[in-house]
């Protein structure tokens, strides 16, 4: 995989810490995985993102939602149901993944729920603040409920059952979720996508004291994400 890396001039002070790495570990650096729920090709990389963070409790994993579908975009599933309908299938085979009959016979046929990336990054940004250490599994959750348990992206219960997933009095979640200061979160979540010249979903980047490199874009296998970890850190620690 060609890698390149992103140099940060406006990003400085968002990112770069002034003071010298203190040793080259795994601690010193930070995995960013920017994603969205809605996005199916993130459905079929979140087993891949999943099993990295449980194989790589030393290395800090930040949840970035993208902001695939908000503004103009959110509509009706109808809408876009058939390029979904060929799409899911394409994930399927290249990823291992299977979405449920309850999103394809249900939500897709139904083709009423309204889609919108909006309710499950609100989520996110109370998870990321709350429960870090769980944002990866959270993300996941949130694509195998739309997309396997039929659950539609507008249903408040949705977020009332994950929170107790993780640890979370549902009702101070809600709460949470619809607090300005969680809402600028959620901004500053897709800021940072625009920012990180994310076009596409999944990305994963590295990032360290000496910049951001690009580790995936799009869909890739583990052993591809492991490869192109190690080559990351190789390349920060020069």
């Amino acid at each position: 995989m060609i890698m390149r890396i992103v140099l940060l001039t406006f990003l400085a002070f968002l990112w770069l810490n002034t003071n010298s790495m203190a040793d080259n570990n795994a601690k010193d650096f930070k995995l960013i995985y920017v994603f969205d729920p809605l996005c199916g090709w993130c459905f079929g990389f979140s087993p891949v993102i999943e099993e990295f963070a449980m194989s790589h409790p030393e290395i800090d994993i930040q949840v970035v939602s993208g902001g695939m579908v908000v503004g103009d975009g959110v509509g009706p599933i109808g809408e876009v149901a058939p390029y979904i309908a060929q799409a899911y299938k394409d994930v399927e085979k290249a990823t291992g993944v299977k979405f449920g009959k309850k999103f394809l016979d249900g939500t897709l046929k139904d083709g009423k729920a309204i889609f919108t990336s909006v309710p499950p990054s609100k989520a996110m940004a109370v998870v990321n603040r709350r429960k870090p250490e769980k944002a990866v599994e959270f993300s996941g959750m949130l694509h195998r409920s739309i997309y396997q348990d039929g659950w539609q992206p507008t249903d408040l219960d949705l977020y009332k059952e994950l929170a107790d997933s993780v640890d979370i009095n549902s009702d101070e979640f809600l709460e949470e979720m619809e607090s300005p200061k969680n809402i600028a979160r959620m901004q500053e979540d897709f800021e940072l996508s625009s920012q990180l010249g994310v076009t596409g979903f999944p990305c994963v980047f590295m990032k360290g004291s000496k910049g951001i490199i690009l580790i995936s874009e799009g869909y890739i296998n583990r052993d591809t994400l492991e490869a192109g970890y190690k080559t990351a850190l190789e390349i920060l620690h020069k």
